[in-house]
């Protein structure tokens, strides 16, 4: 996990100090990294602020989202004392790929 934040951390300084020029994108790999961390310390992630901490276009992140549910790798479920929002987390699936990727080779 520490690995994860670590690069989460990194990459949201990196667009912090480019200052939103939009040079760099790995927007799967950002919400993917957000979620494996958000699993692993118990914080719930809504669709909306994993959008908002991307840094691109709503509609272009909710993309990346849907491609990533495709594929089994994240899911969506309401809220249920809010039924406006809708909570994004990583699969069992996602976590195996993620612990396979972040392990030291």
């Amino acid at each position: 996990m520490a690995t994860a934040r670590r690069i989460y951390e990194r990459r949201r300084r990196r667009d912090h100090i480019f200052n939103g020029m939009n040079i760099f994108g790995e927007l799967s790999w950002d919400v993917l990294l957000d979620l494996f961390v958000a699993h692993k310390t118990g914080t719930n992630i809504a669709v909306s602020s994993a959008c908002i901490s991307s840094g691109s276009p709503t509609t272009t992140e909710l993309h990346h989202i849907d491609a990533l549910q495709d594929r089994g790798l994240v899911e969506r479920r309401s809220d249920p004392d809010d039924l406006r929002r809708i909570w994004l987390s990583i699969t069992a699936r996602g976590r195996d790929l993620m612990l396979k990727c972040l392990a030291k080779p």
